[in-house]
């Protein structure tokens, strides 16, 4: 609403005035509130924001270096558990193959990469597979056991191994199974004699 003269008419006059005196006291206390330039509250906080964009590309480049270790690490592990000249497996308690190293897919599979998520119970004979069943069930509650099993090659020969089992649990805390297969060489020499 426009500012009135004493007899009641509108003065244009005045909103001019008012509106030059607005502007002289906010460039008066623009003056005065500016430091070198610029609004102190702006130049603080961009100098916060500076500090913490700084931070951050720290703590990013801290966190590069710790991902870059942990992939090597795991490289490297992986490496050795897939050279192992032992068949090595992770199951789940009741027997599904979640883990597999290179020797135990060429025991088990013939080097296929169908053998994780598959039941364990698949490769051990038929005549086996019921004591087989009832075993599990007490792996997981047992320290480490060392079993004969007769398993069914990826050919479909039958090879009696020597399985060393331990329970464990995982990073989530569901209980694992643990195996390292390798020949029964005391059924070899068996055989052989």
């Amino acid at each position: 609403m426009e500012p009135l003269a004493n007899d009641g008419r509108v003065d244009a006059g005045a909103a001019y005035l008012l509106r030059g005196r607005i502007a002289r006291w906010m460039t008066t206390a623009d003056r005065r509130l500016r430091i070198g330039g610029e609004w102190p509250v702006a130049a603080a906080l961009r100098e916060g924001m500076e500090l913490a964009a700084e931070e951050l590309r720290v703590e990013e480049e801290s966190l590069v270096e710790e991902v870059d270790h942990a992939a090597s690490r795991v490289a490297r592990l992986t490496a050795i558990l897939d050279n192992a000249p032992v068949a090595l497996l992770v199951t789940t308690r009741e027997g599904r193959i979640a883990e597999a190293n290179v020797a135990a897919r060429c025991l088990l599979d013939g080097g296929r990469r169908g053998l994780l998520g598959s039941v364990l119970v698949r490769s051990v004979t038929l005549e086996d597979r019921r004591a087989f069943r009832t075993l599990l069930d007490t792996l997981a509650a047992a320290a480490d056991r060392e079993l004969p099993l007769r398993l069914h090659r990826a050919g479909g020969a039958v090879l009696a191994v020597v399985a060393t089992v331990r329970s464990a649990a995982d990073a989530s805390g569901e209980t694992m199974l643990y195996w390292a297969l390798r020949e029964d060489r005391r059924a070899l020499d068996d055989e052989l004699l």
